[in-house]
């Protein structure tokens, strides 16, 4: 994941009350996100995603590897390849199987915050593919 450089992602999460979070690159998001590692370990990591309204990642899958999704606030989206769009909101737990293909984001309602749990492999953690097309992100 590559994230923004140090000195811009602090003043931006401090003009939007997130200290301690990094911005996320516009390379693999789309729209304003923010990110904070929890916790890395030699088999998972644990981190916090903020996603302001309409933004959300591009296409990925984690090779090998399993990933939690558990929404701790507003709604969102989440779609795995052929499949339908599912709206996510607060406790819901979505569990992505190694190697599967999907995106996830904010409503256009507003914010979205999530954490993020996965186990690691030895083949790297993210796979990046293109960006959620507007009408995948509007159906």
């Amino acid at each position: 994941m590559v994230l923004a450089e140090q000195g811009n992602a602090q003043n931006a999460t401090e003009s939007t009350g997130l200290a301690g979070y990094r911005t996320l690159d516009t390379i693999n998001y789309v729209g304003k996100g923010y990110m904070k590692p929890l916790a890395a370990r030699k088999n998972y990591a644990v981190v916090s995603f903020v996603f302001e309204a309409g933004a959300r990642n591009n296409w990925h899958l984690h090779p090998g590897a399993e990933q939690l999704l558990y929404v701790l606030e507003g709604e969102g989206y989440y779609q795995q390849e052929g499949k339908p769009k599912q709206i996510i909101k607060k406790g819901d737990l979505i569990i992505v199987p190694p190697d599967t293909k999907h995106w996830n984001g904010a409503s256009p309602k507003g914010r979205f915050l999530h954490l993020s749990l996965s186990d690691h492999s030895n083949q790297g953690h993210v796979k990046w593919f293109a960006k959620a097309s507007e009408q995948e992100y509007q159906n």
